[in-house]
């Protein structure tokens, strides 16, 4: 199954950038400040030059409308700079951690949508969720199985995690229809599995 916060999850990642190498793997518990990924860094500052070329002109072109003063097309320019220079703030940044992104909070890694060498696109490479938050794992299980099962059973879910079993008590709170085979199931958890 997939295990996911109950009420909040975060996503990290820098889109355009090269993975040189994961620093932690699904399943791990972060503390805040722990790094969890490192960039590419030459792509890191090539990216970085593009995108202070990109305020550059945005600049320009406001320094342009100032002269012809154009009250509209200034507040307009405006958004556009501010979202660029955050872009390049947030690059620098990155670059000056040496391209390693770091957790934001102490959490649980719960996937990872790349590895190295891959580029990074617009989704999420990193999903934390909050153990405070509990947790809940979404799976499949044989439909003989889930007719034995109602909503607000207990349940006790098993992964085999790195050659490591692993133990979580929960609770069904969903079981969803069946092809025949297969029913789906949802777990909440007492714990981090």
């Amino acid at each position: 199954g997939v295990v996911e916060s109950k009420r909040r999850r975060y996503g990290l990642g820098q889109a355009g950038l090269r993975v040189e190498r994961l620093l932690v793997a699904p399943g791990d518990a972060v503390q805040e400040g722990q790094p969890l990924l490192r960039y590419d860094r030459t792509e890191l500052r090539a990216l970085l030059d593009t995108e202070a070329r990109a305020l550059e002109k945005l600049r320009i072109q406001q320094k342009q409308l100032q002269r012809g003063w154009n009250p509209d097309g200034l507040a307009s320019l405006q958004l556009d700079l501010d979202a660029q220079a955050a872009v390049v703030g947030r690059l620098e940044a990155l670059l000056q951690d040496k391209g390693v992104l770091y957790s934001p909070l102490t959490a649980l890694v719960v996937s990872l949508a790349v590895q190295p060498g891959d580029r990074v696109g617009d989704e999420p490479v990193a999903i934390l969720c909050v153990p405070e938050d509990g947790f809940r794992v979404r799976g499949s299980l044989a439909a003989d199985q889930a007719a034995r099962l109602s909503v607000g059973d207990e349940a006790t879910l098993t992964a085999t995690v790195a050659a490591t079993a692993l133990e979580a008590p929960g609770t069904v709170s969903s079981l969803a229809g069946s092809d025949g085979e297969r029913a789906e199931i949802v777990v909440d958890l007492e714990q981090a599995p």
